[in-house]
């Protein structure tokens, strides 16, 4: 196995029929390239995702809790984006979260929405009591 010490990223390019993504890093031995499949692709972001958490833990040698939500570092947001459209072919809401230069997207479905409607009504009025909101 060779090791190469990452550096940076420099960026990554997709292929016009999305079955290929190639990233290229920077490395103290110089520029290298990884190419995967959208298969592999998959699979590569889930472990990058799970790595993520790990790191974010407040404790990581005792591990997130179950019910302890709170073991885990909450991450900043600079902005929201809420909009209609379809996911899957079903209309509902889609949420842009952007956190430092990442900006993710979730679809709820209408369900989903009153949920979140319903929870947010719950709690703004407990973070911010002297406040009427709207």
């Amino acid at each position: 196995m060779i090791e190469y010490l990452l550096t940076g990223v420099e960026g990554a390019t997709m292929s016009a029929d999305r079955s290929r993504f190639d990233i290229e890093f920077k490395t103290r031995a110089g520029p290298l390239v990884l190419c995967a499949s959208a298969a592999h692709l998959g699979t590569l972001i889930t472990c990058l995702q799970k790595f993520e958490h790990q790191a974010l833990l407040l404790d990581p040698a005792k591990g997130q809790l179950p019910g302890e939500p709170a073991q885990t570092r909450a991450k900043l947001v600079d902005d929201l984006t809420l909009q209609r459209g379809e996911m899957n072919s079903v209309p509902g809401l889609l949420l842009g979260i952007k956190v430092g230069q990442e900006v993710r997207w979730y679809a709820l479905d209408s369900a989903k929405a009153k949920v979140l409607r319903r929870a947010l009504g719950d709690e703004i009025p407990k973070i911010a009591p002297n406040r009427r909101t709207q």
